[in-house]
């Protein structure tokens, strides 16, 4: 497999829309769970971690076996529901987050297949300027603005100086530069855009993760001081 070309598997339009229908009565299905919470509410019922999950299953298996020592002032009916909902609910975040995490590593090969190609076009576009190509200029000119590093603290005149000596002859050889400067920057490139979630299927799984995300730790809270 080329370096320009990471990934090469495209779904097709009958599977993404199959994809989307299915996203779409996944989030119908959830449509009742819709919760917001504040900042502020996050801090307040979202203090549950692991050791007291711990605690409430205990609470809960004593409950199973020996109803005779549950207190009497539990609503033990609606204790069992919130803890059944929250383990369905937490195994389905879990699946979401797979699908996601697919769905992600796949679109990151995706950008950075694009990414190459536009870089490989853009030198092209650079060289063709050189030559005075008919159209190719005001094409580098467009795309040149994407490469124009921001100035950094003043270097000593002397340093100046010597950088801007050292750097006289690639200024003949723009296209040759420029590609050797975005060699260098693709490895950061991939690294900032792989954890984002953009277009289609992760934003909306995204969405549907973050309903149920908030469930699980209201369902399982036993109080403010958890």
């Amino acid at each position: 497999m080329g370096l320009t070309n990471l990934n090469s598997t495209h779904l097709s339009s009958a599977k993404i829309t199959a994809a989307q229908d299915a996203i779409a009565a996944l989030e119908t299905a959830l449509a009742e769970i819709t919760i917001n919470l504040s900042p502020e509410d996050r801090r307040r019922y979202g203090s549950i971690n692991e050791q007291n999950k711990l605690f409430v299953n205990k609470v809960y298996d004593y409950n199973q076996s020996q109803a005779n020592l549950s207190s009497p002032e539990v609503d033990w009916d609606e204790f069992n529901k919130d803890h059944s909902s929250r383990n369905n609910m937490e195994t389905m975040i879990s699946r979401l987050e797979s699908v996601i995490t697919r769905l992600n590593n796949a679109k990151t090969l995706h950008d950075f297949d694009n990414y190459q190609s536009a870089l490989i076009d853009y030198s092209f576009t650079t060289y063709k300027a050189g030559t005075s190509a008919t159209g190719f200029e005001d094409k580098y000119k467009d795309l040149k603005q994407f490469f124009v590093k921001k100035s950094t603290s003043a270097a000593p005149p002397e340093e100046k100086k010597e950088k801007s000596k050292n750097q006289q002859p690639l200024q003949n050889y723009e296209g040759v530069f420029l590609c050797f400067q975005l060699a260098l920057n693709e490895f950061k490139y991939v690294v900032e855009y792989s954890g984002e979630v953009l277009y289609s299927f992760p934003t909306r799984l995204a969405s549907v993760w973050r309903r149920l995300s908030v469930i699980p730790r209201r369902f399982v809270m036993v109080g403010r001081g958890c």
